[in-house]
C-alpha cells in the first residue's frame, strides 16, 4: 500500500514530491455469494481486513534533494478495512477461468497519536492528518 503526492513545503517555492510506501500482512476472509447457473457464473463478495504492519517508509524530495525516513514509530501496528467486490467465472471441465474486482474501504486513521494533548488540537483543528488506506484490486486468474 502506498501514497505519492505533491505539496508545497515549508515556505517553499516549488512542491516537493512525497512517496509513502506501508508494507502489511493482510487477512481478509471473504464471503462469496454465487449465481449458479449454465455457462458464466456471476457472483459478489464480502468480508473483513485486517493488516498487520510489517515497514512503513517514506521518501520526499525535489530536483536538488532525496529525504528517506521510516514511518513504523508513527503509523498504527494494525489496520481494520472491510472489502466488497464481484466477479464472473466460465467453467471449463474440472478448471475455470475468472475476472474479478474489489474494492478495498479502510476504517483506520493509520496515523498513530503521540498523547492525548495533540488529540485534543487535532479534533480542533480541520486540518488534522487523517489516513485511510482505500484500494482497488483487478484479478484474473483459472481454478483448478
Amino acid at each position: 500500500k502506498g501514497a505519492k503526492w505533491n505539496e508545497d513545503f515549508m515556505g517553499f517555492e516549488d512542491e516537493i514530491e512525497v512517496e509513502a510506501v506501508y508494507t502489511y500482512l493482510i487477512i481478509n476472509p471473504m464471503l462469496r455469494f454465487a449465481v449458479q447457473n449454465e455457462g458464466m457464473r456471476p457472483y459478489f463478495m464480502a468480508g473483513p481486513e485486517i493488516g498487520f504492519l510489517l515497514d512503513a517508509e517514506y521518501e520526499y524530495g525535489d530536483d536538488d534533494i532525496d529525504i528517506e525516513d521510516n514511518l513504523k514509530d508513527t503509523t498504527k501496528a494494525t489496520d481494520f478495512g472491510v472489502n466488497f467486490g464481484a466477479g464472473i467465472e466460465f467453467p471449463s471441465g474440472s478448471t475455470s477461468i475468472f475476472f474479478e474486482g474489489r474494492y478495498a474501504l479502510g476504517l483506520t486513521d493509520i496515523v498513530e497519536d503521540d498523547d492525548e494533548e495533540e488529540e485534543e488540537e487535532e479534533d480542533e483543528d480541520e486540518d488534522a492528518l487523517e489516513v485511510k488506506h482505500r484500494g482497488i484490486y483487478l484479478m484474473a486468474g483459472i481454478r483448478f
